[in-house]
């Protein structure tokens, strides 16, 4: 339970800042947001109860709260700000109500505890890596009627699974791309040292500059029929692999897209060559 004096609250209702102990924290009745950096640092804070009225919850207002287990949000929040719980290594599990319609950027970013959250089609929007360093995160629910943009460890697709954008270095693999995605962008899975493997769907139809660039740990890759081109550097650097099968679907492979494959056979970087003088190796 919570003292009064624990808090500082504007008269317009705008919670400012918390003074207290810690432990289980009630945010009083009549307070309508929660500013910027409110709780940040609070090391003995372990739960948190959001009033009905809080309609949002400020920038970097619970990062690095490390003792911080559970969270109520109510239905009147509307938007979780930037980095919000950011660092919140102890948060296990969140539940966002059908009011939220924005998830700014880096707001769950490094909560590693973190399993799984349910995403309402409420939301509109999602901001770059909002769940970033989630690295416990299994499970994740879109709600019907969500088109925004997912970011999962970094890993940043559309609703519609068009585009995969980012992807966290040093996360092992192997990782199966959703099958709805049509294409891998640029920097997509760049120095992710400790994939393995990838399959690609057959959706997928063109992988970016620097897609797979210094996967030190990618032995194998499957490159399915449907894909057209092969960015520059691509593959760069993948010093694991030993073979790789290009299909005829494929137009265009831009400059030194497979530099620094030792493994490769001979034969291999040979026929490469012959078909795509700029593959350089």
């Amino acid at each position: 339970m919570s003292n009064t004096s624990d808090f500082k609250i504007t008269k317009t209702g705008k919670l400012t800042e918390y003074v207290g102990p810690g432990g289980d924290v009630v945010i009083p009745d009549g307070v309508t947001s929660i500013g910027k950096r409110a709780f940040e640092g609070c090391k003995g804070l372990t739960g948190v109860t959001i009033p009905d009225g809080v309609t949002s919850i400020g920038d970097y207002v619970f990062q690095h709260c490390e003792s911080l287990i559970s969270i109520t949000i109510p239905d009147s929040v509307t938007s979780i700000g930037s980095y919000a719980f950011s660092g919140c290594s102890s948060l296990t599990s969140v539940s966002i109500p059908d009011s939220v319609t924005s998830i700014r950027g880096g707001a769950f970013s490094g909560c590693s505890s973190l399993t799984s959250i349910t995403i309402p089609g409420s939301v509109t929007s999602i901001g770059s890596h909002a769940f970033s360093d989630c690295f416990g995160l299994t499970s994740i629910a879109v709600g019907k009627g969500n088109k925004t943009y997912v970011d999962i460890n970094g890993v940043l697709f559309s609703r519609d699974g068009k585009r995969l954008v980012t992807y966290p270095s040093g996360r092992e693999g192997p990782y199966p791309i959703p099958a709805s995605v049509t294409s891998i962008s640029d920097y997509a899975f760049y120095d992710c040292f400790g994939l393995t493997s990838v399959t690609i769907p057959d959706s997928v139809t063109s992988i970016g500059d620097y897609a797979f660039y210094c996967c030190y740990g990618l032995t194998s890759v499957t490159i399915p029929d449907s894909v057209t081109s092969i960015g520059s550097r691509a593959f760069s650097y993948c010093s694991g692999f030993t073979s790789v099968t290009i299909p005829d679907s494929v137009t265009s492979i831009g400059v030194c897209a497979f530099w620094g494959c030792r493994e490769l056979s001979l034969l291999t970087k040979l026929r490469l060559a012959f078909r795509w003088p700029r593959s350089y190796f």
